[in-house]
Parts: C-alpha cells; sequence; structure tokens
C-alpha cells in the first residue's frame, strides 16, 4: 500500500482556462513520460490545485483512478468543468499532483478493473485535507458527511467553539 508524489505540474492554458486542445495535452503528459516512464499510464490520485496570491498552492479537486490511466482520467470533460469553474473564481496558475500506487517491486500501478480500498481511502483522506485548506472544494462525490461532520479543533471546526478539550484533542492528534 504505496504510494509515490509527482508534481507539481503547471496544467496548460488557453487564456486563463485550462485547455482542451488534445495537441498540448498530448504534450503535457510526453512531458510527464520524459522525466519518469510509465507516470502517465499509472493509476492513484490526482489534485487540482491554484497557485497564486498570499495563499500559496490550494487545492480544487482532488480525484482518483482505479481503471483508467491518469491520461484519460485527469482532462477528461467533467473534471476540466470543475478546473475551469475554479478557475474562474480564482486568478492564478493551475496545477497537478500526481500520486500513483505502486506495487510491491515499486513500480507505478496499471489500471485494473478491481476495487482499490487503498486508492478510495487516500482520496478520502485528501478529501478532508482539501477540505480543511480550501471549503469551496469542487469536489461533490463522497463530501457530504466531510463537510456537514462538524467536530471542533479536528472537522469543519465553527468559530468560537473551540474549547480546552478540543484543544487537547487536536493536540494528541498533532493538527
Amino acid at each position: 500500500m504505496k504510494f509515490s508524489v509527482y508534481g507539481t505540474f503547471e496544467i496548460p492554458r488557453d487564456g486563463k482556462l485550462v485547455t482542451s486542445d488534445k495537441k498540448k495535452l498530448s504534450e503535457f503528459w510526453e512531458k510527464r513520460e520524459e522525466d519518469k516512464p510509465g507516470l502517465s499510464t499509472a493509476c492513484g490520485c490526482y489534485v487540482f490545485a491554484i497557485s497564486g496570491g498570499k495563499g500559496g498552492l490550494v487545492p480544487w479537486y482532488v480525484g482518483m483512478t482505479e481503471n483508467r490511466t491518469f491520461k484519460k482520467e485527469c482532462f477528461d470533460y467533467h473534471k476540466t468543468n470543475h478546473f475551469n469553474h475554479a478557475m474562474r473564481s480564482r486568478q492564478g496558475t493551475p496545477h497537478l499532483f500526481l500520486i500513483p500506487k505502486m506495487t510491491e517491486t515499486d513500480r507505478f500501478q496499471k489500471p485494473t478493473q478491481n476495487k482499490s480500498q487503498e486508492i478510495e481511502f487516500l482520496e478520502n483522506y485528501l478529501f478532508i485535507l482539501g477540505l480543511k485548506r480550501n471549503k469551496h472544494l469542487k469536489n461533490e462525490k463522497g463530501t457530504k458527511h466531510l463537510r456537514e461532520i462538524i467536530v471542533p479543533g479536528i472537522l469543519n471546526t465553527e468559530q468560537g467553539t473551540t474549547n480546552t478539550t478540543s484543544k487537547k484533542l487536536k493536540k494528541l492528534f498533532g493538527i
């Protein structure tokens, strides 16, 4: 159950928006392959972020792929719409992190039709981290509980609700 982290990769644009130009996207993936052969055809999780301003990189979308490659998943029509919606709401440069699952022999995991509990778990964990950093994360699927559950000091803390006990719990978990 090992993953690696690659990025950040600046995403090609057409003006302000993420490109849908097949040639530009093909060049983007060719560069990934030059840097790390097999990365574009791996599966795992990915994070779309926007840089700019005082906040540095901010996550806007967390995704996963089990049965498709990163190359086929990351810029499909649905994902590009999410990315561009975020780009319209914030100025900055779009970036992509790729977090491929690794095999026991330290190779990139290839897509499979089997469910991967590890990839699903990591996606949910990244949702939690993403929502803590950006409550406007564009994900909808699987985030209802993560957006609504309130645990003072830990998750979705409302201003003024953190007490001594919740501060101790927060410290216990190193948050």
